[in-house]
């Protein structure tokens, strides 16, 4: 948090919740905002923000700074949890010489916030990406565990249904209760297509049970 002045941050702290600790602090612009505006005068230029990361989410901060005691203050602010970001990515920016000029930072999300894109010197960026970036792999991680219970009782729902036999319900509790959810997923929609297939007389209740057999064996 080098180069911040100590007033700016306790603003800035205020702004989270009391078990949340500030995990870093850097200063980044909009390229697309090409005015700023102090007081009643205008200039061309970026608009700077404040990119805040804790524990458990990243602030947007429009601080505003006041020529008046030379303070800044919050104009305004948002923040998006770790897990509602589904798209981010940093890319570099190099001059005609091959040397890094800025990062640029694109990302969105599904919490009702409209997608952004911000830009940031190497020292201001650098450790806010490596802090930004451990706490996504620590997200992804988290989401890579399944839910065995929500797993078991979907398997369940299939056998209820009549999809599965008893017996087919125990190979597909042994195939796929603690694997990754998607490939779960798969095969119980290839489950119920199947099901949809034999009740439309597509498929006879031989080849019914053929097919599920493939689907249970072929992971």
């Amino acid at each position: 948090m080098a180069g911040y002045d100590a007033r700016a941050i306790q603003n800035i702290e205020g702004l989270f919740d009391p078990d949340e600790s500030l995990i870093v602090v850097s200063s980044w612009f909009d390229e697309k905002a090409r005015y700023q505006k102090s007081r009643d005068i205008e200039w061309p230029g970026p608009h700077p923000f404040t990119l805040a990361l804790t524990g458990r989410r990243m602030y947007v901060i429009n601080l505003k700074f006041s020529f008046t005691g030379n303070r800044t203050k919050v104009q305004e602010h948002w923040s998006r949890r770790f897990e509602d970001f589904t798209r981010w990515q940093f890319d570099s920016v190099k001059d005609n010489k091959g040397t890094l000029k800025t990062y640029a930072f694109a990302f969105s999300g599904d919490d009702g916030h409209a997608d952004e894109s911000f830009n940031a010197h190497p020292e201001d960026a650098e450790p806010f990406i490596d802090a930004f970036t451990s706490a996504m792999t620590r997200i992804s991680a988290v989401r890579a565990v399944p839910d065995v219970a929500e797993q078991l009782q979907a398997l369940h729902s299939l056998f209820s249904e009549g999809v599965l036999t008893a017996e087919e319900f125990q190979r597909a509790k042994e195939l796929f209760i603690g694997c990754p959810a998607d490939a779960e997923l798969k095969a119980e929609r290839s489950l119920r297509n199947l099901k949809q297939l034999l009740d439309a007389g597509i498929l006879t209740e031989s080849e019914f049970r053929s097919k599920k057999w493939q689907v249970l064996s072929a992971q």
